[in-house]
């Protein structure tokens, strides 16, 4: 690779890395919140963080 492909190469896996993150944190706020009535349990929390990586 030269030197530009190398430098996007690294600013796509800042920009993904920043958005999975935000999606983990979605999640797992989601599950703290909705966990206690019932409408998001351990397994469909599991099945999103799945989803996240993922292609």
């Amino acid at each position: 690779m030269d030197e530009l492909a190398s430098a996007n190469m690294k600013r796509c896996d800042a920009i993904c890395y920043k958005v999975v993150f935000c999606l983990l944190l979605v999640i797992a706020f989601a599950g703290g919140i909705l966990s206690h009535v019932e409408l998001l349990n351990a397994a469909s929390m599991g099945w999103m963080i799945l989803g996240c990586y993922l292609p």
